[in-house]
C-alpha cells in the first residue's frame, strides 16, 4: 500500500524536488499551505494562491490543503475554486486567545483524522476499481480478454500502456491505450512493433522472473527498442505487469505517464489483481479439458 508524506519548507524552489522524492519512493505527497498571515517568506495571499494553481497544474493528482484565520472567508472560497481539497481554520495567537494552546491541540487532532481518512478514500476508491475488475474476470475464459482487461484497468491509472504478447524469442505489442490515439478513445488495433529477447534486459528478467516491476528504468532495450518507437515519457517510471498461465509469463501490460507527473501506485493490489487473472486463466483451462469429449480408441 503507498504511504502518506507531510512535509514542511520554506522555500518555494524546493517544492518540486520534495514533491518528486516523495512520488519516486510511490508516497502519496500531501501539500499545505499555511495562511497568509502565518507563512513564512512574507507570503501573500496572491502569491500563496498563484503557487497552488501552478503545483495543482503541475501535480493533479496531489492532495493540497489550505489553512486559513477563522475569518478569512473570501480567501477560503478563492481556495477551493483553486482545486484545493481541503480548507482548514486554523487558532491564531495574534487573536489573543487565551485558550490557544488548547484550540492547537484540538486543531491537530482533527488535521491528523482529515489525513487518515483522506488516505482511507483513496484506498477505498481503488479498491472498488479492483472489486469490479476481478468480478468481470470471472465471466472471461480466453487470454485475449483478460489481457485486455488488465490493459484497460492499467489505463485508468496510466497514461500510456500496452500490451506485449511474449512469443519465443521476442515481444509484440498487440493493443494500446493512449499510445497511438487520445486515451479517451480505448484500446486500439494490434500495434505491431516487436521487442528482440536475445539480450539481457529488464523485460526479459520480468518474463523469467514472473514478478511485477515498476520503477525508473534506464534499461537499454526499453529505451532502444520501446521508447524509440512510442516516444520516451517524461518521467522513465514505468508498469510491468506480467500475466502467467501455469507459471509461465504469457503477456507483459506496460504502463506508463506519458507527459505527465507520476502518481502513487497501489502495488500490492495490482499484484493481487495479476494473481486473479491467472487463476481465471488457469481454471479456464482445466474447464476445457473436463469439456473436451473422450476419444474412443
Amino acid at each position: 500500500m503507498c504511504s502518506s508524506d507531510l512535509f514542511a519548507t520554506n522555500e518555494e524552489q524546493d517544492l518540486d524536488h520534495i514533491i518528486d522524492r516523495s512520488l519516486a519512493n510511490n508516497s502519496l505527497p500531501v501539500l499545505v499551505f499555511d495562511s497568509p498571515e502565518n507563512a513564512d517568506g512574507d507570503f501573500s495571499a496572491d502569491q500563496i494562491a498563484s503557487l497552488r494553481r501552478q503545483k495543482k497544474d503541475k501535480y493533479p493528482q496531489i492532495c493540497v490543503i489550505q489553512l486559513v484565520s477563522p475569518d478569512a472567508a473570501a480567501f477560503a472560497l478563492q481556495s477551493y475554486n483553486d482545486g484545493v481539497r481541503a480548507v482548514l481554520p486554523r487558532p491564531s495567537r495574534e487573536e489573543g486567545n487565551d485558550g490557544f494552546v488548547a484550540d492547537t491541540v484540538q486543531f491537530l487532532q482533527i488535521f491528523q483524522s482529515y489525513l487518515l481518512r483522506y488516505t482511507e478514500e483513496r484506498k477505498d476508491s481503488f479498491t472498488g476499481n479492483l472489486r469490479k475488475t476481478i468480478m468481470a474476470l470471472r465471466d472471461l475464459m480466453e487470454a485475449p480478454e483478460v489481457a485486455l482487461l488488465l490493459l484497460q484497468f492499467v489505463a485508468a491509472i496510466f497514461e500510456r500502456s500496452i500490451t506485449l504478447i511474449v512469443r519465443e524469442s521476442e515481444l509484440v505489442a498487440e493493443k494500446g491505450i493512449g499510445v497511438k490515439a487520445e486515451k479517451s478513445k480505448g484500446a486500439t488495433p494490434a500495434m505491431g512493433f516487436r521487442i528482440p529477447l536475445g539480450k539481457p534486459s529488464l523485460l526479459r528478467n520480468v518474463i523469467e522472473e514472473g514478478c511485477m516491476f515498476y520503477g525508473i528504468t534506464n534499461d537499454a532495450v526499453v529505451r532502444e527498442y520501446l521508447f524509440a518507437t512510442i516516444g520516451a515519457p517524461s518521467r522513465s517510471s514505468i508498469l510491468l505487469l506480467p500475466l502467467k498461465l501455469r507459471g509461465k509469463t504469457i503477456s507483459l501490460t506496460y504502463g506508463d505517464f506519458g507527459s505527465k507527473e507520476p502518481t502513487v501506485i497501489e502495488l500490492d493490489l495490482l499484484g493481487i489483481l495479476a494473481r486473479q487473472a491467472e487463476l481465471v486463466l488457469e481454471n479456464s483451462m482445466y474447464r476445457k479439458k473436463l469439456e473436451k469429449p473422450l476419444v474412443k480408441g
